[in-house]
């Protein structure tokens, strides 16, 4: 099978999960969440893993690059089962999410969105990559102001007190625990055709050298 395209069903889906966080309604519903979210988002990441591989062969892919719905609920005061978002993300096996800067593609109820980064990434993974940012500054500077990525927003939680002056033109990058670049659209039809696979591509294309820059693969 080929991706196709997500459907209206798929984002009801999500919607109405979002209101119905429980275990009667996933049941009731789990044949269409198999057929409209996770085999599409199977088939997605089927499309988008030979290009990802060739950037950096590490990464694992496959079914378990694709979120997983049920959420693990033993370590938060949030004891919802399930996530009303997936995600696809490429990472090593073994790694977690602090310790990578990764390619990401999601759809949530009401927007897609795609972009590569770390969530609350570890102080040493986070130290080398300011020390690299700033040591090739030219560098950095063209590949994060590349016109492939207009559209695309600097994210992550800041700092207290910035590890570089709020003036310094790489604040935004250099002053955040973890960093991310990311575009997002509330134009869910987009990711309705076959031509969205060609959309995921071209974005991790577009990113790639960032994540290349940051993985010291250039």
């Amino acid at each position: 099978m080929e991706f196709t395209g997500f459907s209206p069903e798929t984002y009801d889906f999500l919607a109405r999960l979002a209101f119905n966080n429980n275990h009667e309604f996933f049941q009731e519903n789990r044949e269409v969440y198999e057929h409209s979210v996770k085999l599409p988002m199977q088939l997605l990441e089927q499309r988008l893993a030979p290009i990802v591989s060739e950037i950096d062969p590490r990464v694992r892919t496959g079914k378990m690059a694709v979120s997983r719905i049920f959420r693990d609920t033993r370590f938060t005061k949030d004891k919802a089962p399930y996530r009303d978002h997936v995600w696809i993300g490429y990472k090593p096996g073994g790694v977690r999410n602090s310790e990578f800067f990764s390619f990401y593609i999601f759809i949530t109820p009401v927007l897609y969105g795609m972009g590569v980064g770390i969530d609350a990434g570890e102080p040493g993974f986070m130290n080398a990559f300011r020390e690299r940012a700033l040591k090739k500054s030219v560098e950095f500077a063209g590949i994060t102001g590349a016109p492939e990525l207009t559209g695309y927003e600097v994210g992550g939680e800041m700092f207290k007190r910035g590890k570089v002056p709020e003036d310094h033109p790489f604040a935004a990058w250099l002053n955040r625990k973890g960093v991310w670049l990311e575009r997002s659209s509330r134009e869910i039809s987009r990711t309705m055709t076959p031509g969205f696979a060609d959309e995921a591509i071209a974005g991790i294309s577009a990113l790639a050298p960032l994540y290349r820059f940051v993985h010291e693969l250039n």
